[in-house]
């Protein structure tokens, strides 16, 4: 008899302990997937790309609206699934800190979300200035870049932080954005 209870308290406490466990993974899975509704990977691919392949839970939440745990978790499931990688690095001796890095700072990364865009660099969006004669809006590098207009929204306000571009408003109250470089339209 106390055989049969001792195996019934073993099954039940591997029920129990698997309940847990299952609830924590879907958990888990929840908060990964709000995470990634808010920031896709490809976004942080570029951010990554943009600071020399590394990305931090720091930069991240300087980049984007995550919070730094959120920004963490982001960065662990990217790590999980192979996309970045943790190197040491050399300049802490603390023994707990670690660079993380793009496997591949090349690598077409678009396969990821199922989708076909472009990876758009700055030289693109300001060659586009460029032929547009040091002006242009969301919608013309839109249709000139083959990207979606969120994304020309992004680039452009990107390179206005970085001060390359300047902000203007027409009448009409369209955005436009100047090449603050005007030499580069002489040549």
């Amino acid at each position: 008899m106390g055989m049969i209870i001792s195996l019934i308290a073993v099954i039940f406490g591997i029920g129990l302990a698997g309940s847990i466990a299952f609830f924590a993974i879907k958990s888990h899975w929840e908060k990964t997937r709000k995470i990634s509704a808010k920031v896709s990977d490809k976004e942080v691919i570029e951010i990554a790309r943009q600071n020399g392949g590394e990305i931090s839970a720091v930069l991240l939440c300087e980049k984007t609206d995550l919070s730094l745990d959120e920004a963490q978790t982001k960065i662990n499931s990217l790590l999980m699934s192979g996309i970045i990688h943790q190197k040491w690095d050399w300049s802490d001796w603390s023994g707990s800190k670690y660079k993380y890095v793009l496997k591949d700072a090349n690598k077409n990364y678009d396969a990821i979300e199922g989708k076909k865009s472009k990876i758009v660099s700055d030289a693109d969006v300001i060659s586009a200035a460029i032929e547009a004669k040091g002006k242009i809006t969301p919608t013309a590098l839109c249709l000139k870049l083959n990207i979606s207009v969120d994304e020309a929204k992004r680039k452009l306000e990107d390179l206005h932080k970085k001060e390359i571009f300047e902000i203007d408003v027409t009448e009409s109250g369209t955005i436009t954005y100047l090449l603050a470089d005007k030499d580069l339209l002489s040549s």
